[in-house]
């Protein structure tokens, strides 16, 4: 086999193997000077993105080409951090505005439109990992760091995600907590560990609007999206056994759908357990809602058996 050299062939392979984009230090790394580098911009084999960092060919939209632009002008040091490593993870739902680079402290990168820098004294090399062929933070230093800036559900959710990915265990959050005392959102993240939170990940805009009713009322947290046997089920109170399933109009019209669901529910009656549909009109109003609900888990509480088995 013959292998192509040469200053064009040496670019266009590191080109390749950096999602289109490279650095100065590298074309001159690969026998280009300075007037050589100036003539491919001119001719349109290269294209500026930021200071030092160019892109292959006219400026075009590549997979990752904005992360891999963001970390060349960072320097070796630099990783994907919080929302850019939270989306690259898949534990948050959109792609940032802009791409986040986290660097240690000694680091003085400085931010550019469309990208920001973020300078930490306590992160190490151990927090950092190769995903998808770039350096990103580790799914527990993501969380720490969102923790900071996300307040509530959006945080609740990105944990959830983690966990239901197994990308984190509780351990590593709090091992990762422990060492950045001081910092704002540890806490709240501490707290979305304990025992009596329910956990498990919404699917739909209607599982995450019940589970704000149920919240607002006070009703003790399910777990979400549980599997029994061969089901999963929207909200369980597992003890109580009873099961609420959200009916949105995505995933619960039409015959098969009707079909579906009927012997879905025929199963989980076999198995002990009180099925109850929710529609998005029904939470329309809530206080009747809940009021149903709460009996059911009651009701099943206080002549609880134990009968069934899942």
């Amino acid at each position: 086999m013959v292998v192509a050299d040469g200053p064009d062939a040496r670019i266009a392979a590191v080109l390749g193997a950096q999602n289109q984009r490279i650095s100065r230090a590298q074309l001159e790394a690969v026998g280009s000077t300075a007037a050589m580098i100036k003539t491919r911009v001119a001719r349109g084999q290269l294209c500026r993105i930021f200071r030092g960092v160019y892109g292959a060919g006219p400026p075009r939209a590549v997979e990752l080409g904005d992360e891999t632009a963001a970390l060349l002008a960072a320097g070796e040091h630099g990783a994907l951090g919080l929302e850019s490593a939270a989306f690259l993870w898949e534990i948050r739902p959109a792609a940032p505005a802009h791409v986040d680079v986290v660097v240690p402290v000694p680091v003085q990168p400085r931010s550019r439109p469309g990208v920001r820098v973020h300078r930490s004294a306590s992160i190490t090399r151990a927090d950092v990992v190769l995903h998808r062929g770039l350096p990103v933070t580790s799914p527990a230093w993501t969380l720490r760091d969102l923790a900071d800036s996300l307040d509530g559900r959006p945080l609740e959710r990105a944990l959830d995600e983690a966990l239901h990915r197994n990308l984190v265990n509780p351990t590593k959050i709090r091992e990762v907590v422990a060492r950045t005392p001081g910092r704002r959102g540890g806490n709240a993240l501490l707290e979305l560990l304990e025992p009596g939170r329910g956990h498990g990940i919404t699917r739909s805009q209607a599982e995450e609007r019940m589970l704000g009713i149920l919240r607002d009322a006070g009703v003790a947290d399910a777990e979400r999206n549980a599997r029994i046997g061969r089901y999963e089920v929207d909200f369980l109170w597992r003890k109580a056994r009873v099961v609420v399933e959200v009916d949105s109009y995505t995933w619960h019209s039409g015959p098969a759908a009707f079909k579906r669901d009927r012997e879905k529910d025929m199963y989980l009656r076999e198995h002990g357990l009180e099925v109850i549909r929710v529609t998005w009109e029904m939470m329309d109003r809530p206080l009747l809602l809940v009021a149903r609900i709460v009996e059911a888990i009651a009701l099943r509480q206080a002549r609880r058996t134990g009968a069934g088995r899942w």
